[in-house]
């Protein structure tokens, strides 16, 4: 983990993914730290008198539940057989019917977190304009997934898209949305 984490402080998209969590709503997930570090998973936590072990088995023990995970499973074998193998091998994996998690009340930026910019000094010597867009919850749109007609409109090269003309004017090399 504490080497995953050094190596991700000299990756651009890391650093910038950082700078957005500082500035989204502390009271949703988004905001907290997705990778630890020796210091906080351990330094810290040993000079207060956590068990980390334990409080990692305690979040286990609350959160996993079969009802709020998601499997895929791909290969070249028959159905049959990688049906097989993953009823084997994630019987273990215990239904507690746990509700899933919602944050309706609480969206990842608020009013006050929005409308802000922000310069980064890059690791690489690059330049890059990111923007953000509020966008709707879509886990219960899953079949029309709306945000995929905004991306395909955004992101579309072909001629007359928005990104032939942002290329044309040298605005811009490459687009992803």
């Amino acid at each position: 983990v504490d080497s995953e984490h050094k190596n991700y402080l000299q990756m651009d998209e890391w650093r910038l993914l950082q700078l957005k969590k500082t500035l989204s709503n502390p009271k949703h997930p988004f905001y907290l730290f997705n990778v630890g570090n020796l210091e906080v998973l351990k330094t810290q936590p040993e000079a207060r008198g956590v068990d980390v072990r334990q409080k990692f088995m305690d979040f286990h023990a609350k959160h996993y539940s079969a009802n709020r995970m998601k499997l895929v499973v791909s290969g070249r074998e028959s159905l049959d057989v990688l049906e097989g193998w993953t009823a084997d091998l994630f019987a273990g994996v215990r239904n507690k019917d746990l509700a899933q998690n919602r944050w309706e009340d609480e969206a990842p930026f608020g009013e006050k977190d929005l409308l802000t910019q922000c310069f980064a000094k890059p690791v690489m010597n690059s330049r890059q304009l990111d923007l953000s867009f509020p966008f709707i919850d879509e886990e219960l749109l899953f079949e029309s997934q709306p945000s995929r007609y905004i991306s395909h409109l955004i992101g579309h090269e072909g001629p007359g898209s928005i990104m032939s003309f942002i290329k044309s004017k040298g605005w811009a090399d490459g687009l992803s949305a």
